[in-house]
């Protein structure tokens, strides 16, 4: 059964919150603003245990840039100088972090209030959105749609987006994870299935290359803790190139808390995987279940296209037409002990 009740209202509009539950005892909320996983709890021991930041409130969400557990886009990531060119023409965005695009500019899908249905006989909520022509500087009107699907201890996660005209999409599931009870996930065990990555710039742009993560602070190919032991600085926010040829059935990546007791596994078909683990999150108010919401309180697994491809020929390109329009699919996979 999908429990749905009115959490609160944005614009005198309401927003909606679908209750999806498994018969192993997972329980995952969804609201209607933005797509967003507002929570999720696992079973561990005699209790369920939350594994995402988020809020008990519809307000925090319009109030804080923090992308907690919401679909972004169109774009995901930063779109350099907040413009591009397309079949000769050039379209100019939303700047919303310093002179660039993030995450789909200030009126992205992230804070937009989908439209809700359910399905009971595949424990399913579906979800759809109209982005119309020129939102946020971009081309063409895309109808995009989300479904969760929660069975056992599996979250399926498809996104689609159809547009009217050529157009970039890529979106992605913005998650902050913190698998433990501790204030920080920096003794949270990851392990990536990559051996090179996107080379940033001081703006946390791509600069176009791609190199090796063998010896460098961003070589996750082996499991290590989050937490480097020869130095203070832990800061994670990086793009790493999966590998192409991999068998989907297999996961990208895992991450496990510093107890031991909730394992995460990520299957995609995307690309890329960025990792950010809350480096600059800072906000004053206390999460869902009295979580503190700030440097490295929780830790993003976002797969997605590279970032900043419509400005790098050589990166997968992200246009999509009505003949090919966009689609995505993840699962995450909890194991409990």
């Amino acid at each position: 059964m999908i429990q749905v009740s009115k959490y609160g209202r944005i614009n005198d509009a309401p927003v909606w919150q679908a209750r999806l539950r498994s018969p192993t005892g997972m329980e995952v909320d969804i609201l209607s603003l933005g797509a967003t996983i507002r929570d999720w709890r696992v079973p561990v021991g005699n209790g369920l245990r939350s594994i995402v930041l988020g809020f008990d409130r519809v307000e925090p969400y319009l109030g804080y840039p923090t992308y907690f557990g919401a679909i972004v886009g169109r774009i995901a990531s930063r779109i350099a100088e907040a413009r591009f060119v397309m079949d000769g023409q050039t379209f100019r965005l939303d700047a919303n972090d310093g002179s660039n695009t993030l995450h789909g500019g200030r009126e992205g899908l992230s804070v937009q209030n989908w439209e809700m249905e359910t399905d009971t006989n595949t424990n399913t909520v579906r979800l759809s959105h109209h982005s119309p022509d020129g939102h946020m500087g971009f081309p063409g009107a895309v109808d995009f749609t989300v479904s969760y699907r929660l069975t056992g201890n599996n979250l399926n996660i498809e996104m689609n987006g159809l547009p009217d005209r050529r157009t970039p999409i890529s979106m992605v599931q913005h998650n902050y994870f913190n698998l433990g009870q501790k204030r920080d996930i920096l003794d949270h065990e990851l392990w990536i299935d990559a051996h090179h990555y996107s080379p940033y710039d001081a703006d946390l742009l791509p600069v176009g290359s791609i190199l090796p993560v063998a010896q460098s602070r961003f070589d996750f190919s082996t499991p290590r803790p989050i937490r480097r032991p020869d130095t203070n600085d832990h800061d994670l926010d990086f793009s790493t190139v999966l590998e192409a040829r991999r068998p989907l059935e297999k996961p990208v990546a895992y991450l496990k808390g510093e107890d031991g007791r909730v394992r995460l596994e990520l299957f995609t078909d995307r690309p890329a995987l960025q990792v950010y683990n809350s480096v600059t999150l800072d906000v004053p108010e206390r999460g869902s279940g009295g979580r503190y919401l700030s440097k490295y309180s929780g830790i993003c697994l976002e797969d997605q296209m590279l970032p900043d491809a419509l400005h790098h020929a050589d990166f997968p390109s992200i246009i999509r037409d009505p003949d090919h329009p966009y689609h995505h699919w993840c699962r995450f996979a909890i194991r409990t002990g």
